[in-house]
């Protein structure tokens, strides 16, 4: 965002993403993946906002919805490594390679981060 209202853009985030998991529950008895994707967005703006360990606790949230979703996993990976965590990062990386590698952005962003 400009300016860097990034914490701004974190609460709002996290504000649509209560709002659906609420409505997914209501609807379907349990948060799913719905609110699975919400938290994707959640964890990026977290990313953004430099807050680390937000981002980590809702991908790991995210990742008990919705285990096999890539986006999680990149987010996950990202704020291990953003915390300092470059050995479970990478690991986290390394465990998803098959899928990273089927995936352009994924790619991307894999050799920005481990030249």
């Amino acid at each position: 965002m400009a300016g860097g209202h990034y914490d701004v853009a974190l609460k709002l985030r996290i504000s649509l993403a209560e709002d659906v998991e609420r409505d997914e529950t209501k609807r379907t008895g349990a948060p799913d993946k719905e609110t699975a994707g919400e938290l994707v967005s959640v964890a990026w703006a977290a990313l953004f906002a430099r807050d680390f360990t937000k981002a980590l606790a809702v991908s790991e949230r995210a990742h008990q919805l919705a285990p096999d979703d890539l986006l999680i996993e990149t987010n996950r990976a990202h704020a291990l490594m953003f915390l300092g965590r470059t050995g479970e990062a990478r690991a986290l990386y390394l465990d998803n390679r098959s899928a990273f590698a089927r995936s352009s952005c994924a790619r991307a962003i894999i050799s920005s981060c481990w030249r």
